[in-house]
C-alpha cells in the first residue's frame, strides 16, 4: 500500500490532503482497535454518549 503511494507522482499541493487522509485513517484504525478490545456494553455506552 505504501509502495503504490510512493510510486504515484503526487503534486505538491495534494500532499497536505494526503497527510490529512492518513491521519484520519490512523485515528479510525485506533478507534476500531479500541472498540474491538472493549466489551459490547462499553461500546454501546460510548456510542450513545
Amino acid at each position: 500500500m505504501l509502495c503504490s503511494v510512493n510510486k504515484a507522482p503526487i503534486p505538491l499541493n495534494y500532499q497536505p490532503l494526503l497527510l490529512v487522509k492518513a491521519a484520519l485513517l490512523s485515528r479510525l484504525i485506533q478507534h476500531m482497535i479500541l472498540v474491538a478490545t472493549q466489551s459490547p456494553a462499553q461500546v454501546m455506552s460510548m456510542a450513545t454518549a
